[in-house]
């Protein structure tokens, strides 16, 4: 619109590969990171910034420079719901009208002079999907006609009623984190499902979900039925094999499209029998100190969700190449205890003031020198340092994504140092609500494969391994390494349907020699790995640096 006008375009900032090509074909300067765009249009003078879809603050240098204006589009009507994710908030909140805002950019986010309002209708059945492309057609339509008061000198900046604003930080999550409280009334629950329903985009809030005792279902689609509730809120007023009907504060709602938290189809029949629901049945209430508690659980974590979902992004879970039995269904649960001679305990790695983190590296440096990987994947679970997330186990991952990598081979001791640093990145956030892969349309679109606790290789740091059950997390899951926090102690646990006891134990005794040589360790591979060596089954050799 702007170069149809005839005005030129200096630089565009934009992550897009789609923006980044149609800047390309027509010639103008751009990148993806607003930090380097002062670098990019050097002394090259422009009138006016427009900062249209961008959730990151500007570099000073760069909104001051504008000669003219720094403008902002904003999807909400200023004052009211600055912030993020402005239309979710509006429908969760029972709002019947909205409007887009371009205002000028300042320091304080969406606080700046309204330069132009375009109203924009909700309809009743307006999901945040609808109603976001709404906006987008508010927004292509109101930019025509700042450009006609931008080109005439027409416009009005008038300042916002600071007494009218609300705002909503991007991690801020709904009431109870999206758990549907049937002593509410039934439109506000049918406004909650639709404001979590971004249709096939990346949903950045959480999903609809009911409770059942110590677990969650997500729902997808809330009607409100006619009839009045008769029923105490949360009472199961009819089964039907479409739709479970629920009394609220008010109406009864139908309830369908269920999905585990973990995002894999859930048949009605099956969620029926799992909670042991029945006509009838009133279903636990959520009261506001576990409203509360939910809400700020998914809030804390939220701040940490992208660093996680870029982890499983990234991760190809490293299998075992000496699997005895491929095919194998899972078997009776082994486990073996591994003794470390005492020269492990003068090896020092950066970031490691643990011996349990040490030894984890440990194990890590030697399945990379077993299945010859430049980089790892397998599930950590860490329960002391995950302190707070644990009050709600069925709604958090109790495994998270540990990939370390990046390291030149040879030199060992740089390896592990970075790795030790990598190791304290995933450490220093406690973990994710179940549902974010869901949310994610990349992850969405491979969920088999990005929930830790089924990857074939599994570490654990745990103040006490002796009293840990012995028993692996979910199906899938080859080989567990159990490490005290102090490092005194090693337990593995294995599924013997997949993994052979003496493969195991072999396995084993080939780490053991791998830890007690580590302090005079200077270069990789320490193993020399070759498969079918008799009749399938694995042969390991201990080489020394300088061997042959």
């Amino acid at each position: 619109m702007l170069m149809q006008r005839g005005h030129e375009i200096v630089a565009v900032v934009t992550p897009e590969e789609g923006m980044s090509q149609w800047s390309e074909a027509n010639a103008i300067a751009h990148t993806a990171e607003p930090s380097v765009l002062a670098a990019l249009i050097g002394d090259q003078p422009f009138d006016y910034l427009f900062s249209i879809f961008n959730f990151q603050k500007l570099p000073d240098e760069i909104v001051s420079a504008a000669r003219c204006l720094a403008i902002n589009y904003h999807d909400a009507p200023l004052p009211r719901y600055a912030g993020s994710h402005a239309t979710s908030w509006a429908l969760m909140n029972g709002e019947t009208d909205h409007a887009v805002t371009w205002h000028v950019l300042t320091d304080r986010i969406d606080a700046g002079d309204i330069l132009l309002q375009a109203p924009v209708d909700i309809d009743p059945g307006d999901t945040a999907l609808t109603l976001n492309a709404k906006c987008f057609e508010a927004a292509i339509d109101s930019f025509a006609a700042l450009l006609v008061d931008l080109e005439a000198g027409t416009l009005d900046p008038r300042p916002q009623d600071r007494t009218d604003r609300t705002f909503f930080r991007r991690g801020q999550r709904p009431a109870a984190g999206g758990t549907l409280r049937f002593d509410a009334p039934a439109a506000e629950l049918c406004a909650l499902v639709r404001a979590l329903d971004f249709g096939p985009y990346r949903n950045p809030l959480g999903l609809p979900k009911i409770a059942l005792g110590e677990t969650f279902a997500v729902v997808t689609r809330l009607d409100v039925l006619g009839d009045r509730s008769v029923h105490p809120p949360g009472t199961v007023a009819a089964i039907t094999p479409e739709h479970l009907v629920v009394a609220t504060a008010d109406h009864d709602v139908a309830l369908h499209g269920f999905l585990t938290i973990d995002g894999m189809p859930l048949p009605l029949a099956e969620l029926v029998a799992r909670a042991g629901l029945r006509v009838g049945l009133r279903m636990t209430a959520l009261d506001d100190q576990a409203s509360a508690r939910l809400a700020s659980l998914c809030t804390g974590l939220s701040q940490h969700e992208p660093f996680w979902m870029a982890q499983l992004a990234q991760a190809g879970p490293t299998r075992l190449p000496h699997r005895s039995r491929a095919d194998g269904a899972p078997g009776p649960i082994a486990s073996h205890a591994l003794t470390f001679g005492s020269r492990f305990q003068r090896l020092e790695i950066a970031g490691c003031e643990r011996g349990g983190d040490s030894l984890l590296l440990a194990f890590l440096a030697y399945l990379a020198d077993l299945t010859g990987g430049d980089a790892i994947d397998v599930a950590l679970s860490c329960p002391q340092r995950h302190a707070g997330t644990d009050t709600v186990p069925s709604l958090v991952s109790t495994s998270v994504p540990l990939r370390v990598g990046g390291a030149p081979r040879p030199d060992f001791h740089q390896r592990m140092q970075l790795w030790g640093e990598q190791l304290q990145q995933v450490s220093a956030r406690a973990s994710y609500v179940r549902d974010a892969p869901v949310r994610d349309p990349v992850l969405r679109a491979r969920l088999d494969s990005v929930d830790p606790s089924t990857w074939p290789v599994g570490v654990e740091v745990l103040d006490d391994v002796d009293s840990a059950p012995m028993m692996l997390p979910r199906a899938g899951r080859v080989l567990t390494a159990r490490f005290a926090t102090d490092g005194t102690s090693c337990t593995w646990l294995y599924d013997a349907g997949v993994l052979e006891q003496p493969v195991a134990e072999r396995m084993a005794r080939e780490f053991v020699v791998f830890v007690n040589e580590l302090p005079v360790r200077t270069e990789l591979p320490v193993l020399k790995v070759a498969l079918g060596s008799r009749a399938g089954e694995p042969h390991w050799q201990t080489h020394r640096p300088g061997s042959a």
